[in-house]
């Protein structure tokens, strides 16, 4: 905010300067939160006369990446419920974009809105004797109309478990 001069007031609450301070002429500094922030620039000259620009910075917020994933038996398509959101009373936007990796191909699959709520995915598992499931390390990254991409990325683990093998000896 600004002090009783008309100045930005820094406190550690506001952010931080990542290169130079409040008297560089180039400074850069990161806000720790979204919202609008107002700032001034005061100018003095060589001979003392002086004169401030007041701005504010609106700094966005980043969308929350968010999913949940069902838990099924081999040759069962899993269930996918996207729970991403944004926060549009902080100036956030819509979301735009998910890429999805589903942890069973190197390739990422991007899904632009509208993004259905629910949707499955279909894993090919290679279940052996003895394996009780097969797990796939599940991450989801999404962008916002702003830009603005999800940190840090979602990431879950998809479990297909494995049907048990049905034997008994009927010879005895």
């Amino acid at each position: 905010g600004l002090d009783a001069h008309g100045e930005t007031a820094t406190t550690n609450d506001d952010g931080v300067f990542l290169s130079g301070d409040s008297t560089s002429a180039n400074p850069q500094f990161t806000f720790y939160n979204c919202g609008a922030h107002p700032v001034s620039l005061k100018v003095t000259d060589e001979h003392g006369c002086d004169t401030t620009y007041l701005d504010t910075v609106i700094v966005w917020d980043t969308p929350k990446a968010g999913y949940s994933i069902s838990t099924v038996c081999e040759g069962l398509a899993t269930t996918f419920t996207d729970t991403s959101v944004y926060n549009p009373s902080c100036f956030g936007a819509p979301i735009e974009e998910w890429t999805w990796n589903f942890g069973d191909s190197p390739q990422d699959s991007v899904i632009f809105a509208p993004h259905p709520a629910t949707f499955t995915h279909m894993y090919t598992t290679s279940c052996n004797p003895g394996d009780t499931a097969n797990l796939f390390t599940v991450t989801l990254v999404i962008k916002d109309t702003n830009g603005c991409i999800s940190a840090p990325i979602e990431q879950d683990t998809a479990a297909v478990y494995c049907e048990p093998i049905a034997e008994f000896d009927s010879t005895g």
